[in-house]
């Protein structure tokens, strides 16, 4: 599977576990690219900051942002979650 990265402005694999997803998703590099390539990459576009504090938190209890959801998690593994609002 690939996914299309806006920063760098290209695609790149990564494994899909089946669960969810979003339209993000492409099963070939080919695909992706036929999609995404116009979208382009502006180098030199401000990275997205958020202007929430900080919080302190374990591996063993996740911290919610607020609008996001409880991610369901699996031993030894780490997730991060993110909600981007264009």
């Amino acid at each position: 599977m690939f996914y299309y990265d806006a920063f760098s402005g290209k695609c790149h694999p990564f494994i899909y576990g089946g669960c969810g997803g979003n339209l993000n998703k492409f099963k070939t590099k080919e695909e992706c690219e036929a999609r995404c390539s116009h979208i382009g990459a502006d180098r030199n576009a401000p990275r997205p900051v958020s202007s929430l504090p900080l919080e302190r938190g374990s591996l063993a209890q996740p911290v919610l942002l607020p609008g996001s959801s409880p991610v369901v998690s699996a031993p030894g593994k780490i997730f991060v979650f993110f909600l981007l609002i264009l």
